[in-house]
């Protein structure tokens, strides 16, 4: 491991070390190498000493002064130097880790995550004792198991809260990956794939297809990050030369379309993928059952050690078969890239590399195999790919977002946008500051300020400055997906209001007595408040809402509805009002401060009004279920 000692050490013991030495002394990449050089450089000036260069050859040590050398000697052999990256970042880390794993991590595992020695494990853990110190928790060790970490879940809450944000100030940038590779438009490149595979008369399923382009996504964001392999081996006699020529034609492609270089041993690898896919599809439905109950066994297990949903994923069980099979076809497993691929791994995602150690572990076959770092983090990138398919699903649940701010109106715009462009759902709402400003919290999932607000909006306000970069909104959605894991709908939503015993179906003439109807039918049934007839009449007389195409939204001059909801009448046959037709009614009953699912509503009535084709859809609706169906098309 990167320590400062064992490389001083080196440069005592040896005349010359070259970068060869230390790469197969700490068993790391040529950068981490000059980074640890780089590292003890930083020590030269106050302790006496100089790395000197001799080209083409490698390093030596210069003494200077020979005191200020050995009391530096001294401070090494009895301290762990920390050269590995900010320390109350990996003690922030290594809280998170024993917090949300139920069962015991070892300090090797720790350290392998981190990338750090275990002594530096061992003395990260000393001060993250201090950090704890307080909270109500405490730190369990248990011989040949490890360590854990247990408490009160408030306790347990409380100081996740203190600690997420240091590990999203470290990490941003390691979100990139998946920002990456949402915004690379593929579509020609899996063309181009699959008219090789006709021609090369190749079989290839369509989940085996987009690990190959899921590969390629991979290959694309390194060489954008130029991160490439040093070292990987495959057998080439068992892969043969159709695999080979295949990606050599796949790549030359990528080459000349995207502009980039793709070396010769990431076209080794890539035929090493595309022959396993392929033969993924010869292998008996034997040892492919074998296979899949080898990885669900280990998922299985790993659910019950951290509380995880990951062995009901299908598409993570399938895509670790295509991932797992083509691995255990390789002779040897020592791919290595110029920096590891846990770096594309984002801070929420700090598990998934523990969790593909475990998944090893657990795995009958790959067990027996000594993985290194870097294939353990492709295994890595299927959690986090999972992790991040659950993260989509709870930003596209965030719904009714307030923005309250005093900077200028265009700012705010842009807010607007950069905002709705994190959260696709989103309705969101623009509100000036203001000393007595008031929110209804029931129907509010977020609010972002740019300046603090009173207490009691806290769980919900993140605070965020008036221009916000792209580097600041990673951090927003990182927080935002820690801050509302929960989060979930405090109002109906749209497709909510609409209930069965308030559809209705009439052939009548008369718009207000069929207004008045079923208005009733809506106050004896419990949904509206007794005064809701005769408010909606009156409100009607007044300024009807007889729209376009058919449409109409009457509703109560008073927003008290007992539930919320809209009453639906489907005319049988067109009749007319004040020169207009009605086809469907929409009688609104909603209550106040309902701020958002007016907004909805209004958006609502807009498109239906707007669309010929969603009316006649809504209008020929042959029961509440279709009519349910319909309204989520249109919405």
């Amino acid at each position: 491991m990167t320590n400062i000692k064992y490389l001083l050490d080196m440069f005592l013991n040896y005349d010359i070390v070259s970068i060869e030495m230390m790469k197969n002394e700490f068993n790391v990449s040529d950068r981490k190498i000059r980074q640890l050089l780089s590292d003890l450089r930083n020590y030269e000036t106050t302790n006496g000493f100089h790395i000197k260069t001799i080209i083409k050859q490698g390093y030596y040590l210069q003494v200077d002064d020979e005191s200020k050398f050995d009391n530096f000697k001294d401070y090494i052999q009895e301290t762990e130097v920390d050269i590995s990256g900010n320390k109350e970042y990996r003690v922030s880390v290594i809280i998170s880790l024993l917090l949300q794993n139920k069962s015991y991590i070892t300090i090797n595992e720790i350290a392998e995550i981190l990338d750090v020695s275990r002594n530096t494990i061992i003395s990260d853990i000393e001060v993250m004792k201090e950090t704890i110190a307080g909270y109500n928790l405490e730190l369990v060790s248990k011989p040949h198991y490890g360590i854990k970490m247990i408490g009160e879940e408030v306790s347990v809450r409380k100081i996740l809260s203190k600690i997420m944000t240091n590990i999203i100030d470290h990490q941003l940038d390691s979100i990139e990956y998946f920002e990456f590779t949402k915004e690379l438009q593929f579509d020609d490149v899996k063309k181009k794939f699959e008219e090789l595979l006709h021609d090369y008369e190749i079989v290839m399923s369509a989940n085996a297809v987009e690990s190959i382009m899921i590969h390629l996504r991979v290959l694309m964001y390194r060489i954008s990050q130029k991160n490439e392999i040093h070292d990987v081996q495959v057998n080439k006699d068992l892969i043969g030369k159709q695999s080979y020529q295949l990606a050599q034609e796949l790549s030359d492609f990528i080459s000349a379309n995207y502009d980039v270089e793709i070396q010769k041993q990431e076209i080794d690898l890539l035929a090493s993928q595309i022959f396993g896919k392929v033969t993924s599809n010869e292998i008996p439905e034997e040892q492919k059952q074998e296979l899949r109950k080898s990885i669900n066994c280990a998922l299985e297990k790993i659910d019950k050690e951290y509380a995880t949903q990951f062995s009901g994923d299908e598409l993570l069980k399938e895509s670790l078969l295509l991932h797992v099979y083509p691995l255990l076809l390789r002779v040897t497993f020592g791919l290595e890239l110029s920096s590891s691929l846990v770096g594309s791994i984002s801070a929420q995602y700090t598990n998934s590399f523990l969790v593909s150690l475990r998944f090893i572990e657990h795995h009958k076959e790959l067990r027996k195999y000594k993985l290194s770092r870097d294939e353990i983090g492709y295994l890595a990138l299927h959690f986090a790919t999972h992790h991040e398919r659950n993260n989509q699903k709870l930003l596209e649940n965030v719904r009714h977002i307030v923005i309250v701010s005093d900077t200028l109106r265009s700012n705010l715009q842009l807010l607007n946008l950069q905002v709705q462009s994190i959260f696709p759902n989103a309705r969101v709402m623009i509100k000036p500051y203001s000393a007595k400003l008031e929110f209804h919290v029931e129907e509010i999932d977020l609010i972002l300020s740019t300046l603090p607000l009173s207490e009691e909006y806290d769980k919900l306000t993140i605070l965020i400055p008036e221009v916000l970069s792209e580097q600041y909104l990673r951090k927003l959605k990182s927080k935002v997906l820690f801050q509302m894991a929960d989060a979930s709908e405090k109002v109906p939503s749209l497709d909510r209001l609409f209930y069965e015993d308030i559809f209705f179906y009439e052939d009548g003439n008369d718009y207000l007595e069929i207004l008045s109807k079923y208005s009733k039918k809506m106050v004896e049934r419990g949904y509206a408040n007794e005064d809701f007839p005769e408010s909606l009449i009156v409100r009607e007389k007044r300024f009807t809402t007889v729209y376009d195409n058919g449409v109409a939204g009457p509703h109560s001059m008073h927003q008290n509805a007992n539930i919320d909801s809209i009453g639906v009448i489907i005319m049988k046959h067109p009749i007319r009002y004040e020169n207009r037709d009605v086809r469907c009614i929409f009688m609104l009953n909603i209550r106040e401060k309902h701020l958002f699912l007016h907004q909805e509503i209004s958006e609502f009535i807009m498109k239906v009004m707007s669309d010929t084709r969603a009316v006649d859809l809504l209008y020929q609706s042959k029961s509440f279920k279709e009519f349910k169906v319909h309204v989520k098309e249109i919405w």
